[in-house]
């Protein structure tokens, strides 16, 4: 399973950008932690084609875009939003333990992938 982690760094070790769309880059891991590859996201339209285009099954982010959130379940890829404070490793420690929950249309505070 490629699981996709939107950083300000090009490691896996900072912490997660908190809005999906404003990422500088995106960083795809094995569910096993094995960095596959590191993205340096110059045009921000690039985001999309890069989760899609690198087969990730799954994103964990802070925030992003209701129809960004759209087009990747669209697409079928699991989305965990709401992630915060946390870095991307952390985050993949949990999406393993099974701690992450995707939300639905509106579940707990988070609509669509946005905070409320």
């Amino acid at each position: 399973m490629i699981i996709c982690l939107p950083t300000d760094e090009g490691n896996i070790d900072p912490l997660l950008s908190e809005k999906l769309e404003k990422a500088k880059y995106l960083i795809f891991v094995e569910e096993s932690g094995v960095v596959n590859k590191c993205i340096s996201l110059r045009k921000k339209d690039d985001i999309l084609f890069s989760i899609t285009g690198n087969k990730a099954e799954v994103v964990i982010t802070g925030n992003l875009s209701a129809e960004n959130f759209d087009f990747l379940r669209a697409s079928g890829i699991k989305v965990y939003a709401g992630v915060f404070g946390i870095t991307a490793r952390e985050a993949l420690g949990r999406f393993k333990r099974g701690e992450l929950r995707e939300p639905k249309e509106e579940v707990s505070g988070v609509i669509k992938g946005r905070i409320v």
